[in-house]
């Protein structure tokens, strides 16, 4: 019978392949593929396969799926692993973090951790070598991934954390091993992990906690008091407020185009700067000067982290200002994700954004992962909406998954309309192409309503 194989042997085999993988759909010639398994799926059933498609090994944690077999050449590239594809992919993950000499920092909180990981990494890729969590590779899978990714050459890595449960944050510290942090801010999201909005801060100040434990250093916005209230004690880098603040900022006056303008000022110098970016929305601000803090603690000089923001374009589906289209629209795409303190903001940015004269529309989708307060969230949205109508008569606010869909009764008009699903309202738009109107797409990444954007 074949013994497990030993954690060790198994990362020689990893530092022989060309990196991991754990999805045969995006598999990489001559990786190392790690079989994982889950309530509704088990990659222990695509591991030969995976090493028919050119991987050079695979990880698998049932001795079965190496018997049932027939090719001697596979089976001998098939290694078991009892503890399971997970396990591994932890274990590994720290053994590479120790031979890492990057200073390592993680970002986290409710809204805007991907923005500011991607600016951050924008900013020192400037100066320095930097390795940056792809996407929102944040969770229990993502960052182990992230960190297999790191190279010697690597002088920064920025580590996104995520977080839907109460512990996860600590768990992930505890693999990524950051030096130093940034909480964005804490709002209401994943209530149906968290439970309250207090469990949200708890679960977030896991950083603070870490790197208290560890002797590290956080970068905070001194405006924020739930964050400033849970550092204890953290060695900290303000960006804004009162509490002697590295550097503050505001925003300044939008052009046509509606893309955020800021104004920093450094207060160690009394230099004062202004930089445009290819970003929307205020609630980016603090974003940019997380950004600007990190870039100036790291010893990088005003103009050239100045050029790195204004250059930085997003992307994902994030803050995205998109061309106009033939149908003379105005689109802004923030489809990512959503939870209502990003819907809140995004709405709030958006109502102070000059229409240029185009009709406003708003097409919102559900936000996920609210539990009992998904009702009561949701009516919200549609009530700040509603304190709208008066100052913009002919809005009208396109509605679609099952917890708006669900509010149809008590609030469906001529100004809200709802749809089942991004499906039905796509169907609709086939038939109904918007014209001549400055939209808001906003809504959790699970209803695609990327796919609206086109119909625009």
């Amino acid at each position: 019978m074949r013994q497990s194989a030993d954690i060790n042997h198994i990362y020689d085999l990893l530092l022989q392949s060309d990196g991991i993988c754990t999805d045969t759909r995006h598999l990489r010639p001559d990786s190392l593929f790690v079989s994982l398994r889950g309530a509704h799926f088990d990659g222990n059933r695509f591991a030969a396969d995976a090493l028919k498609q050119g991987c050079k090994y695979a990880l698998v944690d049932d001795l079965s799926y190496i018997d049932a077999v027939e090719e001697a050449d596979l089976r001998e590239r098939l290694i078991y692993y009892k503890d399971g594809g997970f396990e591994a992919l932890h274990e590994l993950a720290l053994l590479h973090r120790a031979k890492s000499e990057a200073t390592f920092i993680a970002i986290t909180g409710t809204n805007g951790k991907t923005t500011t990981k991607e600016l951050v990494a924008a900013v020192l890729s400037a100066k320095y070598r930097v390795h940056a969590t792809q996407g929102n590779y944040n969770n229990e899978i993502g960052v182990p991934l992230t960190l297999l990714q790191v190279r010697p050459e690597h002088q920064f890595v920025i580590v996104e954390l995520g977080a839907s449960h109460i512990g996860d944050i600590a768990s992930l510290c505890k693999l990524a091993q950051p030096q130093y942090g940034i909480i964005t801010n804490v709002g209401r999201a994943h209530l149906s992990g968290f439970g309250t909005p207090e469990g949200v801060v708890k679960a977030k100040s896991e950083l603070y906690a870490y790197l208290r434990e560890h002797d590290g250093q956080a970068f905070c916005n001194g405006e924020d008091k739930t964050l400033i209230s849970n550092l204890n004690g953290l060695p900290t880098v303000y960006y804004n407020g009162t509490s002697s603040p590295r550097i503050t900022g505001s925003v300044l006056p939008t052009d046509e185009t509606g893309l955020l303008k800021i104004e920093w000022r450094d207060q160690e110098t009394g230099e004062s700067y202004q930089l445009a970016t290819k970003l929307v929305g205020d609630y980016n601000l603090n974003n940019i000067l997380a950004a600007i803090t990190v870039g100036l603690h790291f010893g990088l000089d005003p103009k050239t982290i100045n050029e790195a923001v204004t250059n930085y374009q997003p992307h994902n589906e994030r803050s995205q200002v998109l061309p106009p289209t033939a149908q003379g629209n105005r689109v802004i795409l923030d489809c990512y994700n959503a939870n209502p303190s990003s819907m809140e903001v995004a709405l709030n940015s958006y109502f102070t954004m000059d229409s240029q004269g185009l009709n406003r529309m708003l097409i919102l989708g559900d936000m996920n992962e609210l539990g009992d307060a998904a009702e009561s969230e949701h009516i919200t949205v549609i009530r700040q909406i509603r304190s709208y109508l008066l100052r913009y008569p002919k809005m009208v606010t396109y509605f679609c998954g099952p917890n708006f869909f669900a509010l149809q009764g008590h609030y469906g008009n001529e100004h809200f309309i709802f749809f089942p699903s991004a499906t039905a309202l796509k169907q609709y738009f086939t038939r109904h192409q918007p014209q001549h109107s400055f939209i808001l797409i906003k809504g959790s990444n699970s209803h695609h309503l990327s796919s609206i954007a086109e119909l625009c």
